[in-house]
């Protein structure tokens, strides 16, 4: 079972990423902090892992250069602000991908299972009927 890591956030904003994560198959793991996700990181090796750039994670793109130079981990970062030039400076500081707020949740699922299946060769699992007919 593929392990992801979520970081930062509050607990009631996680919380659906969490239920939906796991209803998906993934075991998932949560970090309050940038030091406990880092120590997670190297403790429990995650196949992703998640950032809410919030004020308890003090810089998200600090967190990815930080990543990068112990992991190539696949990182998903989860921000609050829209616009190019937020998702390029995260992609450029070695973020995976960049989701504005609000975060669908059929769509994080479906970044996660195409980033592991670009790192871990997991093959491709067809989506849900349920979930196929909610994508439009």
């Amino acid at each position: 079972m593929p392990k992801i890591l979520i970081i930062g956030g509050s607990k009631r904003g996680r919380e659906p990423m969490v239920f939906t994560l796991e209803e998906a198959g993934f075991g998932v793991m949560t970090a309050a902090s940038v030091a406990q996700g880092l120590r997670q990181l190297g403790e429990s090796q995650p196949h992703v892992v998640i950032v809410a750039d919030s004020p308890s994670v003090v810089n998200a793109g600090e967190f990815c250069f930080q990543v990068r130079q112990i992991s190539e981990v696949p990182i998903i970062i989860i921000g609050g602000e829209k616009g190019k030039l937020t998702s390029v400076k995260f992609l450029a500081m070695g973020a995976d991908a960049y989701m504005s707020k609000p975060v669908s949740l059929v769509e994080l699922v479906a970044r996660v299972r195409s980033l592991l299946r670009r790192t871990q060769g997991l093959k491709h699992k067809p989506a849900q009927k349920k979930e196929a007919r909610h994508q439009g």
